[in-house]
């Protein structure tokens, strides 16, 4: 049994809970509490204005999904892989799109060789000699170390 204020699904943000419940409220067919817990995120996290009921019972159930799916995407932007896992549960993932220019070639990363070694964790372990410190300034984190280790 749970316990405390937030029991069952506590780690996820209320926010999250209303969409998950506005997703099921539109598989059920309960397109009017859905649109309550869309306006609800759309007013609240989002700052924009609620969507109306005429407009929300002229859409399709189509287009009601893809607007939770917009909203969602948004709301939800950096938390996870969420879009991407709504998009693969609705067979959808052809319509992602990236948005940037194919003509940019990739950047180029290069992995360091060599990275600094706290001064306390050699002098503490006695890898003075292991780490390659050739000379550890008084009072200072990070000791130099010689551009070759020993093999």
């Amino acid at each position: 049994m749970a316990h405390g204020p937030r029991r069952g699904y506590g780690w996820l943000s209320k926010r999250t809970k209303k969409e998950l419940r506005a997703e099921a409220n539109i598989g059920n067919s309960n397109a009017a509490a859905a649109l309550v817990d869309i306006n609800l995120v759309r007013t609240t996290a989002g700052g924009l204005d609620p969507i109306a009921g005429g407009v929300w019972a002229g859409m399709t159930v189509d287009e009601q999904l893809d607007e939770l799916l917009y909203n969602k995407r948004y709301s939800l932007l950096f938390e996870g892989g969420h879009r991407w896992i709504d998009m693969r549960r609705y067979d959808k993932l052809g319509d992602i799109t990236l948005d940037v220019s194919t003509n940019v070639p990739p950047p180029v990363f290069t992995m360091p060789t060599e990275f600094p070694v706290p001064t306390q964790e050699c002098v503490a372990r006695v890898l003075a000699s292991a780490c390659g410190i050739t000379r550890c300034s008084e009072g200072t984190q990070w000791c130099e170390t010689r551009e070759e280790r020993p093999p």
